[in-house]
């Protein structure tokens, strides 16, 4: 990790003492950039593409978003109050789009937030879009 950043392993300490610390400030970066984009494709001229654009990066990250997640919680932390934070904020922020592209008609009205997770949580082997 020090050597990705560039700094030096110490540094890495100083900054995350434990690697509960590391890992929920890594969850918490990638709940947030995820949120500042959801909000940012809120204002598209095209709901659905933007909708689409954005539930297709999301389904690309889950992966890592997920390992970091998974690894959070074996190291027996919960997330912190900021990460959590920024999980609520992408969650608004994700309905925010769905409504948007429900309303133009790109997504079926009948889709919520629970159905979208359990796609991009399962294995690309198991996936097979919502219906």
């Amino acid at each position: 990790m020090a050597r990705l950043a560039g700094v030096g392993i110490g540094t890495v300490f100083r900054h995350f003492p434990a690697k509960r610390d590391l890992l929920d400030a890594v969850l918490r970066i990638r709940l947030e950039r995820l949120r500042d984009r959801a909000r940012a494709l809120a204002a598209a001229a095209d709901p659905g593409k933007a909708f689409y654009e954005f539930f297709d990066q999301v389904v690309t990250e889950a992966a890592g978003k997920l390992a970091v997640a998974d690894a959070l919680a074996k190291s027996g932390a919960a997330a912190s109050p900021e990460a959590t934070a920024a999980g609520v904020g992408l969650r608004e922020a994700f309905n925010e789009l769905l409504v948007r592209a429900q309303a133009a008609g790109a997504v079926q009205a009948d889709a919520r937030f629970p159905r979208c997770t359990r796609y991009w949580s399962a294995r690309p082997a198991e996936r097979s879009p919502p219906t």
